[in-house]
């Protein structure tokens, strides 16, 4: 009976630490900058055996998509005859991104693997045209994470990682999959839920509540969205209207009449009156958290880094907390070298945080359980050693004497602490 109480216990233990392990599982791979700083990683890739790609790291489509070997490009493209995994379907879509489009996107599926780890069946395109971006950056595709992509579930349903999250941790070149905390934090946002814009597109990006001042000068408030856009160098404007993207325009560049930055080629006469940006997270006037990005980070020399979209697909039929949308923002690189953002697929919510500075963090959710575990552990090894074997001796007069000589004076802990900025 003692024996199988024992095994028992046993079993319970280590189902609580795999548990525990798994609940902590993360994927973290690297990210760097193109030559135009748009976001790419090399540590994706599809087939059996795994054909690794430089991707864009896009989280505005949900199809992810690597040239085929036909291709007319110097980058790496995919030989679907060497995986054995491979299927393909003669249904074709349409990929476009910042204007660029192209037609000739077969649907497959393969097996994409992350940074060693592994998911099979997985839909992805396969490009038989060139496309302008990648070709002008250096890659060979797009790694697509928006809401509605499968990777992040798929991930999680075989145990690859903790829980349906992605960080983007643009300051520290880091994508997490799974579980993480940044460190070390200066404030963070509760999380906030994704939009319900009525737009077909934007409901499935991670699109916000939000609003924008320049110079603390409002723009549009209330009649804005914000999106994620990992992989974009630029802020991207789309307007309901040419009236629309003037008055934004205009808070751009700081100026009241003619324009000192050009929003066609984005160069600036002057950049004197160019200055600051605030988004506001939230809705008016109960917003839950703000960010500010300073001048430098909104030019590129005598270039602005907002880039006019010249699109109103994501301003048709958008609502904008029931009133038509005029500005929508897709937030790319001037946003992100500011902030870190997690993205949480299962409940669609988003949470920002600002660091304290840039450096390489540590994930202490993951070290704390592991750490738990070991202890939970231990305790329970002593426990059934004590209930078989009875009790420990105590150690003898000298043992304690020896262990009060090395053990010196005792000396109380004195710390500070500081609680969560959590921003206007």
């Amino acid at each position: 009976m003692q024996s199988l109480l024992q095994i028992t216990l046993i079993l319970l233990s280590l189902q609580t630490i795999l548990f525990s392990i798994s609940k902590c599982q993360t994927i973290s791979i690297s990210t760097s900058q193109t030559s135009n700083n748009y976001l790419k990683t090399s540590s994706v890739g599809w087939g059996t055996k795994t054909q690794k790609f430089s991707l864009l790291v896009d989280t505005t489509d949900h199809t992810s998509w690597v040239y085929n070997a036909s291709v007319n490009t110097p980058e790496t493209k995919f030989k679907s005859y060497d995986s054995s995994t491979f299927e393909l379907s003669q249904d074709k879509i349409t990929y476009a991104y910042q204007g660029y489009s192209m037609d000739n996107v077969y649907k497959a599926t393969d097996t994409i693997t992350i940074d060693n780890k592994a998911l099979v069946k997985q839909s992805f395109g396969i490009a038989t045209e060139n496309f302008t971006i990648t070709d002008d950056e250096g890659l060979s595709g797009f790694l697509a994470l928006d809401r509605d992509n499968t990777i992040v579930s798929g991930l999680h349903s075989n145990g690859s990682i903790g829980n349906q999250t992605v960080t983007i941790d643009v300051p520290n070149n880091k994508l997490y999959f799974g579980p993480h905390t940044p460190s070390p934090i200066n404030n963070q946002s509760n999380a906030t839920d994704c939009a319900t814009t009525g737009n077909q597109y934007l409901d499935v990006d991670w699109t916000f509540d939000a609003d924008v001042a320049f110079s603390g000068g409002w723009v549009s408030q209330g009649k804005l969205k914000a999106v994620i856009d990992s992989g974009s160098p630029y802020i991207t404007v789309y307007a309901s209207s040419q009236d629309a993207l003037e008055s934004f325009w205009h808070g751009v560049d700081g100026t009241l009449t003619d324009f000192a930055c050009n929003y066609t080629t984005r160069y600036c006469s002057s950049t004197s009156s160019v200055s600051f940006m605030t988004l506001f997270v939230g809705q008016k006037p109960n917003y839950i958290y703000n960010v500010t990005i300073f001048k430098d980070d909104l030019l590129d020399g005598k270039y602005v880094q907002f880039l006019n979209g010249n699109d109103t697909d994501f301003t048709d039929n958008t609502d904008c907390n029931g009133s038509p949308c005029e500005i929508v923002l897709f937030l790319g690189r001037p946003f992100l070298k500011n902030v870190v953002v997690s993205l949480d697929y299962k409940d669609e919510t988003l949470t920002f945080f600002v660091l304290n500075s840039t450096t390489d963090s540590l994930n202490w959710l993951t070290i704390g359980i592991v750490f738990g575990s070991v202890a939970a552990f231990a305790l329970l090894f002593f426990g059934l050693y004590y209930w078989k074997y009875g009790r420990i001796p105590p150690p003898s007069n000298n043992d304690v004497e020896e262990q009060s000589l090395l053990r010196g004076p005792s000396v109380q802990a004195v710390g500070t602490g500081q609680g969560v900025n959590q921003g206007a």
